[in-house]
């Protein structure tokens, strides 16, 4: 039942912005994320990792900043 509610809040909100913290809410965010494929059926690589799920660093933060590493 909640794969079919998730499933239908992705199908239903696709374009607000609530998919990202539905799977992180429900640990579901690594697996989903790094299964996901293009049209080709190639893996589109996200590589997401614990490390980038709660607190991810803006990019322009990495370029103003090299200790941030």
């Amino acid at each position: 039942m909640r794969l079919a509610i998730e499933n239908e809040r992705r199908l239903e909100l696709a374009f607000e912005g609530h998919r990202w913290f539905d799977l992180v809410r429900t640990n579901r965010a690594i697996p989903v994320m790094n299964a996901q494929k293009d049209g080709n059926g190639k893996s589109l690589n996200y590589n997401i990792s614990e490390a980038k799920i709660f607190f991810p660093i803006p990019q322009d933060e990495w370029d103003r900043n090299p200790n941030v590493r």
